[in-house]
């Protein structure tokens, strides 16, 4: 599976950083795993929180992939993220995500993160964003 899995996660982690989650990339079944939270997300709340970066990051949330490692339905994606929010604040944090691949979309992805950045400046950058 290697090279064709690490292209899909390589457009997937592009489409983050985009604000731009389509079907193309996942599955109709897509769910997220997010360390720190009880219950899965499903596509659609995902892809709407992922619209919401370039709005919180004007000058775009950067990712910068350290290794993919490939198996099986699995990938193993190592990154890191740096943006600037709207109200200039740094953010960076470090990621170890699972992704786990059907039929050449992502239908299950778990995320492993710095909780103490997520909570301290992303979710706060989100939440204050104007209604649309």
């Amino acid at each position: 599976m290697g090279n064709a899995s690490h292209q899909i996660v390589r457009r997937f982690i592009q489409a983050m950083s985009d604000g731009n989650i389509t079907d193309e990339l996942v599955t109709a079944d897509f769910k997220v795993w997010i360390l720190g939270t009880p219950e899965l997300v499903d596509r659609d709340a995902y892809a709407d929180g992922i619209a919401l970066l370039p709005r919180v990051f004007p000058d775009r949330l950067a990712f910068t992939i350290h290794s993919l490692t490939a198996e099986d339905d699995r990938v193993i994606a190592e990154f890191s993220g740096h943006g600037v929010t709207r109200d200039g604040k740094t953010y960076d944090n470090d990621y170890l995500y699972l992704f786990k691949i059907r039929d050449g979309k992502v239908y299950f992805l778990a995320e492993y993160l710095n909780l103490d950045e997520m909570r301290g400046t992303l979710i706060p950058a989100m939440m204050s964003l104007p209604a649309e």
